[in-house]
């Protein structure tokens, strides 16, 4: 893809000896450290006309270039300093980890370049992309004055970097890689600033894990409370119970000691009357025995009297 599309740039910059024409290939860098890459080209009119007989051609292969490899095609034109029309295309990945940039990247560019990519740090990030030439991949693009960059967006502000600030995005740089000459390597570098997406995980964590433990702190505090009002309640109604036991144990014994002082009253009482009535009796019983002894008497003289008189 890559091979087919550069020799098709080049043979049509030959044919035209038109300046104007650009080659750009870049990475799209995400808050969440995966990025995308892409390449773009733009050609005047008058070089598609040469090359391919028409704009619509033109896009067709460059379509069919990519068709498949999971790359979106976006299509659009520039007014270039000469008063031409340039019609142009970004190519741009689906979006894919760190490990992943520096092949895919390799497999747009060619195998005339060594590339390496990487991207590290957590509140800032440093990037460095390297690049190596190991041929000659950009021969005639000094000659025709074709233009070949390198562009690094980002998706917070460049505190600093080796490129250049492009006028579109303040958080685009720019590279310039068409002088580079075979053997040499050139690192691209920059640093970003931007609050990394796994701060605002870490802080959700802790949040819901603050938030969890409030909630089983007022749960634990209030099955205490509702534990201690159950306690002083059954406290309470234990108190109260054992209070109208003793109450009543207290009736109880009063009652008793009534009933047992009237109990004693009545047996005094009739102990008193069977003292008197026995009294009486003996009285009776003793009166009655001296009249009979009387009785005895009397009758024990008077036969003493016969007996005598009988003598």
């Amino acid at each position: 893809m890559k091979k087919k599309l550069t020799a098709l740039f080049i043979a049509a910059a030959f044919i035209a000896c038109l300046a104007g024409c650009k080659y750009v290939h870049g990475i799209e860098i995400s808050m969440f450290g995966n990025a995308k890459v892409f390449e773009a080209q733009t050609m005047t009119e008058e070089v598609i006309a040469n090359s391919y007989g028409d704009v619509d051609t033109f896009y067709s292969n460059v379509e069919d270039s990519y068709q498949g490899t999971g790359y979106t095609v976006e299509r659009f034109t520039e007014n270039e300093a000469s008063g031409q029309v340039a019609y142009g295309y970004k190519a741009l990945s689906p979006s894919m980890a760190s490990a992943s940039i520096a092949p895919e990247l390799q497999k747009l560019m060619g195998e005339d370049f060594v590339i390496t990519y990487d991207n590290t740090g957590f509140f800032t990030k440093n990037v460095t992309v390297s690049l190596t030439c190991n041929g000659d991949p950009l021969e005639g693009y000094e000659q025709y004055e074709l233009g070949d960059e390198f562009t690094i967006k980002t998706p917070g502000p460049v505190l600093s970097s080796n490129g250049v600030n492009s006028a579109d995005s303040a958080n685009t740089v720019v590279w310039d890689i068409a002088a580079l000459e075979f053997g040499a390597e050139t690192q691209m570098t920059l640093t970003v600033s931007y609050l990394n997406p796994l701060i605002f995980l870490i802080a959700g964590c802790l949040l819901v894990i603050v938030i969890v433990l409030v909630i089983i702190l007022v749960m634990n505090n209030a099955k205490k409370k509702k534990a201690a009002a159950m306690e002083e309640a059954i406290n309470s109604f234990e108190a109260e119970a054992q209070a109208e036991v003793n109450s009543a144990v207290e009736e109880v014994k009063e009652e008793a000691a009534e009933a047992v002082e009237e109990v004693k009253a009545e047996t005094s009482e009739a102990v008193e009357e069977v003292k008197e009535e026995a009294s009486e009796a003996v009285e009776e019983v003793k009166e009655e025995a001296t009249e009979a002894v009387e009785e005895v008497k009397e009758e024990t003289a008077e036969v003493v009297e016969e007996v005598k008189s009988e003598e």
